[in-house]
């Protein structure tokens, strides 16, 4: 049996939430500890942006991409299913109208 709209969008919000929670950790945690100039022996030669540009390695970026790809596919789920959700319980208010006896 496939689990409800509701809960499914619960789902997708709850997980979009984690993690975007989880790229602003990251991001201060990068913002502390990465140099302000690029230093090509250790890597560090990615540019990122966190209220001023830090250095990080091609593998830190790239699972700081996979995180926010991950996070607007989540949140895009979750306002789909809202969407459907909505047109759903528009649906059954009109079936449940069309059925009510003229007084």
């Amino acid at each position: 049996m496939w689990p409800s709209l509701r809960s499914l969008g619960r789902t997708f919000g709850a997980l979009g939430t984690l993690l975007m929670g989880s790229i602003f950790v990251l991001e201060s945690s990068y913002a502390k500890s990465r140099p302000r100039v690029a230093d090509v022996q250790s890597g560090l030669i990615y540019p990122l942006n966190v209220h001023g540009i830090v250095y990080i390695t091609g593998k830190e970026q790239f699972h700081l991409h996979l995180l926010e790809f991950g996070a607007v596919i989540c949140i895009v789920c979750f306002a789909f299913s809202v969407y459907l959700e909505m047109r759903r319980r528009k649906g059954e208010s009109k079936i449940g109208t069309s059925l009510r006896r003229p007084h």
